[in-house]
């Protein structure tokens, strides 16, 4: 703020109201992206426990909360992985996981419909 004093630059906020308006006017989508193989790990991390759940179930339970639709994308081990989605998650099956984390994300992105404004997308491990 001081500098935008200094160079006299007006900072223009956004009314809460019209604030509000946006965000649910808009329809913001999550990819999970757990296709990996976990070499390094030895087991899925999808479904490492962590807080009463697992990866995973916790990721899905978070992100449903504000995303809309929600896909998680499994790769290595799939028939396994997609079985333990946990709902409202949509299982995703990418045949080309090996090639990369990206094809992951291009996964994601072709399931989901043209009424998304923006997408979320995290690795099921951070």
């Amino acid at each position: 703020m001081k500098l935008a004093f200094a160079f006299e630059i007006r900072l223009l906020r956004r009314p809460p109201a019209r604030a509000a308006a946006v965000s649910n006017a808009s329809q913001t989508a999550a990819v999970i992206l757990a296709a990996g193989e976990s070499r390094r790990m030895g087991t899925a991390k999808a479904l490492l426990p962590f807080r009463g759940g697992t990866f995973l179930s916790h990721l899905a339970g978070t992100l449903s909360q504000r995303c809309s639709p929600l896909c998680a994308v499994f790769g290595f081990d799939a028939g396994r992985l997609m079985a333990a989605c946990p709902a409202p998650a949509l299982p995703l099956h990418n045949p080309d996981y090996a090639q990369g984390m990206l094809t992951s994300l291009q996964t994601g992105l072709r399931a989901l419909p043209d009424t998304c404004d923006s997408v979320f997308f995290t690795p099921v491990d951070h």
